[in-house]
This record gives structure tokens, C-alpha cells and sequence, in this order.
């Protein structure tokens, strides 16, 4: 999936470091037939916006 949307990078833009920046690619796992995708931490009140459109 990509990411569209990190609020912790809009918010700290040019100076980000953090992980998933926009246009950054999450892996779609799978285990006993679930899918799920791993999100690295990010600060309370954060979020991400993932679509599955490149």
C-alpha cells in the first residue's frame, strides 16, 4: 500500500525523519489467511492515510 497522508510529516515538513513519508510503500502481510499491513510507531494523535491505487 502507499502512503497519501502522514500528519507527523505535514506538520514537521522539510526537517521529517520519521517512518512512512508520503509516497512510501507498507507491505500487505498475510498470516492464516489475514491480511494486515505493519505500521512502524508514530506519535499519539498521528495518522496515516494507505490506499492500494498506485
Amino acid at each position: 500500500m502507499t502512503v497519501i497522508l502522514n500528519t507527523a510529516e505535514v506538520a514537521n515538513l522539510p526537517s521529517y525523519t520519521g517512518p512512512h513519508k508520503v509516497g512510501s510503500k507498507v507491505l500487505v502481510q498475510q498470516e492464516d489467511g489475514t491480511a494486515y499491513v505493519e505500521i512502524q510507531p508514530i506519535s499519539a494523535s498521528e495518522f496515516l492515510i494507505l490506499t492500494n491505487y498506485p
